[in-house]
């Protein structure tokens, strides 16, 4: 019952609340934003995160879940993005680091919120940044490619 009332609560927020948020912006960077967002919070609200638990276990999340994660955001059905490099295949050629773009390595997956700092770092946001959805000033070095849906 727990699970169904929060997937009940999870499918009302989102619907009442991410379409206003989406009309708002009109940058194509804002709707990845909003998703990001609806994930991370799953993650941490007590109601929701049951949710995504739920899901996960449907899908059977793997121990390193960082492309899973970007599954969750760009709802992408492929299992074998689970695998972070096999995202350097997935939408088109991003043509370079730019926000909005999901950036490739070959253990790690993340798309790209903000940057770059005085140090030439961009703000990534990934599941499976130490345990957890994070976003962090990351180099973007050795990275194999920058991708756009």
């Amino acid at each position: 019952m727990r699970v169904f009332l929060a997937t009940v609560i999870f499918a009302i927020t989102f619907v009442t609340v991410a379409p206003a948020r989406i009309a708002h912006h009109h940058h194509h960077t804002s709707f990845y934003r909003v998703q990001l967002h609806r994930i991370a919070t799953a993650y941490h609200h007590p109601l929701l995160s049951q949710r995504v638990r739920w899901h996960a276990g449907r899908d059977g999340r793997p121990a390193r879940w960082c492309g899973w994660f970007m599954r969750q955001v760009f709802g992408a059905g492929d299992r074998a993005l689970n695998l972070a490099r096999n995202w350097a295949n997935w939408g088109r050629s991003a043509g370079g680091p730019q926000v909005g773009a999901v950036v490739v390595w070959r253990h790690h997956v993340g798309i790209i919120d903000g940057g770059p700092d005085g140090r030439g770092r961009w703000l990534v946001r990934s599941g499976n940044d130490g345990h957890a959805v994070r976003a962090r000033y990351r180099s973007l070095g050795g990275a194999i490619a920058f991708r756009a849906p």
